[in-house]
């Protein structure tokens, strides 16, 4: 189970760093799994498909990122761990995990910060929260995972190839924001939505497919947004 990454956190951004974790390190794994009959699950990121034309369910087949750093160097390391199974017959899924809440998330992220501030009274500065998303939560993502390595290891899943760990549901960050709210007590009035500006590189819509993971792990998420956050802010 390779889960590494360098550059989920904003200020990391070094690209010889990025390159060794998120594009060298995963080859090194499948080459050392070739030398154990080890099968390998690696942790991908939906930040590794380009920004789509249209509103749409991305299916693994969606054009790659290829301009920003963290994407293209994520879709360059799961593009070349796959490369290295086939070429060695290691049994591999490159999971491309969408937007993964719940218990465990840095406390500047969304629903930590809002629980942050449960009983305050004070608001919370937010962006409009107009873009859509896929959250899934991370019980569902850590399940998805498990269930890819014990059939690579069981023989019921063969070969590489890359899959879409996702729910397939698009939430606005807004309503996301507002169900949080509800869950943990904050007065919808405290939520300062436009308070912040939009990011300028921030999609506007990016939403997963998940038929193809559905077929091959015989697996579908199943928290939706309202229970997924009703068990984070109740963890």
């Amino acid at each position: 189970m390779h889960l590494a990454a360098y550059g989920v956190a904003p200020q990391d951004r070094d690209p010889l760093a990025m390159q060794r974790v998120n594009v060298d390190l995963g080859a090194a794994i499948v080459r050392a799994a070739a030398g154990c009959g080890a099968a390998v699950v690696s942790a991908g990121s939906c930040a590794e498909y380009a920004q789509p034309d249209e509103p749409k369910r991305l299916s693994e087949q969606a054009p790659l990122e290829h301009e920003k750093l963290y994407g293209s160097s994520k879709a360059a390391g799961g593009l070349l761990a796959l490369g290295t199974a086939a070429a060695l017959g290691v049994p591999m899924r490159h999971l491309r995990l969408f937007n993964v809440y719940g218990p465990g998330e840095a406390p500047h992220r969304l629903i930590p910060s809002l629980v942050a501030q449960r009983g305050s009274g004070r608001r919370v500065s937010l962006s409009a929260g107009s873009q859509i998303r896929d959250f899934i939560h991370v019980d569902d993502a850590t399940a998805g995972i498990a269930i890819a390595g014990r059939r690579l290891q069981a023989g019921t899943i063969r070969g590489s190839k890359a899959l879409n760990l996702c729910t397939g549901v698009g939430t606005t960050v807004r309503d996301l924001a507002t169900l949080a709210a509800e869950a943990c007590g904050v007065a919808l009035d405290n939520l300062g939505f436009g308070d912040l500006p939009m990011r300028a590189d921030e999609i506007p819509y990016l939403v997963g497919d998940p038929d193809e993971m559905a077929f091959d792990l015989d697996w579908r998420a199943t928290y939706g947004p309202a229970a997924g956050v009703k068990a984070t802010v109740e963890t």
